[in-house]
């Protein structure tokens, strides 16, 4: 099978909430923790963090090299483009796109986009749980042949599409046929924010990890949806 290579998206430098990534839940970063959840996928063969250049991110490279694995460092303004060289430099050749504001990433909902990827290729060139949402904000999944990241590359050179790696795929149907992968009823909550960009984001994912992670390190999107359910029928009157 192709090389399936999982590049995150991280850096220090974020507006709202600066230094996002490595925050800390249940004694550990933030950005551990994902890399962690991860590689418990069982066809993502590596996890490489795309990060930049700025002096700020130093400590993203230093807590990647402490955990074993690759740290491509570019652009901080052309994001698309240091996600592609972070897939080149793992020798990528199915990519699958995360962001590091995505924490409480489901190993298991990987998969699945992945395998909803593999199964519709070569007919197909692109598969997200993104455009239709379905799940909580913050499980965001995208997949598609390194080569068709590349090309999107090459041919993408408004900001916008710089910016947010995958939009000018999505943008172009003509170009680019996708699968949009849907959460089962069970999960699908798409006004649930699980992702970390505000205080509140933060203090939500802190709660999930300090009640979860002790006891159940691989805890799901289930055992998520299960916790915060009980908080709020906790303080119901």
């Amino acid at each position: 099978m192709a090389k399936v290579v999982a590049t995150i998206e991280a850096r220090m430098g974020s507006s709202r909430l600066p230094g996002k990534v490595l925050k800390v839940a249940a004694g550990t970063p933030l950005l551990a923790l994902m890399v962690e959840r991860v590689r418990r996928s069982r066809y993502v063969d590596e996890v490489v963090v795309a990060t930049t250049t700025m002096p700020g991110d130093d400590a993203i490279a230093e807590l990647c090299q402490r955990l074993g694995i690759r740290a491509f460092r570019g652009s901080e303004d052309d994001v698309l483009g240091r996600v592609v060289e972070a897939g080149r430099s793992a020798g990528a050749e199915t990519s699958v796109l995360l962001t590091g504001d995505c924490p409480l990433i489901d190993p298991v909902i990987v998969d699945h986009v992945v395998c909803a990827f593999l199964e519709a290729s070569p007919h197909v060139q692109y598969a997200s749980n993104v455009e239709v949402r379905s799940y909580p904000d913050g499980l965001d999944v995208q997949v598609l042949a390194w080569t068709t990241l590349e090309e999107s590359s090459r041919l993408a050179h408004e900001r916008p599409f710089r910016e947010h790696v995958g939009w000018y795929i999505r943008r172009h149907p003509e170009r680019y046929r996708r699968i949009d992968v849907v959460a089962p009823a069970g999960l699908a909550n798409a006004s649930l924010r699980l992702t970390l960009d505000s205080d509140e984001d933060y203090r939500r994912i802190c709660r999930v990890f300090e009640a979860l992670y002790p006891t159940k390190e691989d805890f799901s999107l289930v055992d998520v949806l299960k916790l915060l359910a009980e908080g709020e029928s906790s303080q119901r009157p």
